[in-house]
C-alpha cells in the first residue's frame, strides 16, 4: 500500500501509511496544485493492472508549469514528462480511466486531454 502527496514547493512523496515514513521524495521542478494520480503500467503479457504492487504502477503528477510528469511508483525516478504546448499551468488532478487506459486532466488553457500511460 502507498499513499502518494505533493506541495506547492514542488515535493512528490510516497508514503508509506502504515509507518507513516517516507519512502522516497522527489522534486517535480514546479508547484504542484493537484493531487497525484497513482496508475498502473499496462503489462505487455496480459490485460492485468495491478497496482498493489509498487512494482507494477506509475504516478501521474500535474504542475503549474505545464508540465504532467510521470513516476515510477517503487522508486520515485522520472519515467516520462508531457510539455502542454501553450505552457499554461495544469491545477486539475489527473485522473485514470481505467475502461479506456488513459489518462484525463485539464488545463488552463480550456482544453482536456487524454494520455496512455506507458513506461
Amino acid at each position: 500500500r502507498s499513499a502518494v502527496v505533493a506541495d506547492l514547493k514542488g515535493n512528490i512523496r510516497r508514503l508509506n501509511p502504515e509507518t507513516r515514513k517516507t519512502v522516497w521524495n522527489t522534486k517535480a521542478g514546479a508547484p504542484v496544485f493537484a493531487t497525484p494520480c497513482i496508475v498502473p503500467y499496462e503489462s505487455v503479457e496480459s490485460s492485468s493492472r495491478d497496482v498493489g504492487n509498487t512494482s507494477n504502477a506509475q504516478v501521474i503528477v500535474a504542475c503549474v508549469n505545464g508540465q504532467v510528469l510521470s513516476l515510477d511508483l517503487a522508486s520515485g525516478v522520472k519515467i516520462w514528462t508531457f510539455e502542454i504546448e501553450s505552457r499554461k499551468p495544469v491545477f486539475s488532478p489527473p485522473v485514470y480511466v481505467d475502461a479506456h487506459n488513459v489518462v484525463v486532466f485539464g488545463c488552463h488553457d480550456g482544453v482536456l486531454r487524454a494520455l496512455h500511460p506507458r513506461r
